[in-house]
């Protein structure tokens, strides 16, 4: 497991072959997605955690819908489909459309 000064609750783990970034809040562990490879932005997919600003922008809005008392793990998928916030807000009717 890795860690950043500074950017509480957020840690990367791998294990075999799989690396993701993970969010520790309220004794809860989320994984947030897969730590992808860094490529140019014009090449990136929408959504992706490319780099630690993708994360903490995720983790926060996890961490806002958590604090709501609302599962995070249907806005987490469809973040991971690839949706935008918007949509993944809207598709898993959480606090975070807000």
């Amino acid at each position: 497991m890795f860690t950043q000064v500074g950017i509480t609750g957020i840690s990367i783990r791998a294990s075999g072959k799989s690396c993701g970034w993970f969010l520790k809040f309220n004794g809860a562990f989320k994984r947030l997605g897969d730590v992808q490879r860094t490529i140019k932005a014009d090449d990136r997919t929408p959504s992706l955690l490319y780099t630690v600003a993708d994360v903490k922008e995720l983790a926060n809005r996890v961490r806002d819908i958590m604090k709501a008392g609302q599962d995070p793990d249907p806005y987490i998928a469809e973040r991971a489909k690839g949706a935008l916030h918007e949509k993944a807000a809207a598709t898993s009717d959480s606090i975070a459309a807000n």
